[in-house]
């Protein structure tokens, strides 16, 4: 930052100081919540309360068997119910899973993209073809194991 810049960010800073009401205090009435904070089960608790046929969540990371993985692009997961089950799927990974509520179908869809990601990655590039590659492709730098 240049020493011009500065200085006006300082006399700027000053001058709200200098416009602020002595008796002022701020009061932090809003609880904000973080990405941390954000689980699908929150998530899950606010859109299937019976009021929505269906709703698309990103999902950022996955965990398997006590192995977390992050994920490189933020993969969506389209989530509905079809009669007593419940269905989450990813249109470009051509994945659906499902479940008796939204919380399984959006696991075993978690589980499919995992087995999937090890799957292609395993295979060398003469034994696909078609879709395959496509595929193989997307899931090369899908997944980070942490």
């Amino acid at each position: 930052m240049s020493p011009l810049a500065l200085e006006q960010t300082y006399e700027l800073m000053k001058e709200k100081i200098d416009h602020t009401p002595t008796n002022y205090r701020a009061e932090n009435k809003w609880n904000v919540e973080t990405a941390d904070s954000i689980t699908p089960q929150t998530v899950f608790a606010r859109y299937f309360n019976g009021c929505c046929s269906s709703s698309s969540f990103p999902l950022w990371s996955i965990s398997k068997n006590g192995i977390n993985y992050s994920i490189s692009k933020p993969i969506l997961a389209k989530i509905y119910q079809d009669g007593a089950y419940f269905f989450a799927e990813n249109e470009t990974l051509a994945l659906c899973g499902t479940g008796e509520n939204p919380q399984d179908a959006l696991q075993d869809l978690e589980y499919h993209i995992v087995y999937f990601f090890h799957h292609y990655r395993g295979l060398s590039e003469d034994e696909i073809m078609g879709d395959a590659s496509r595929l193989k492709e997307i899931y090369r730098d899908l997944l980070i194991e942490e």
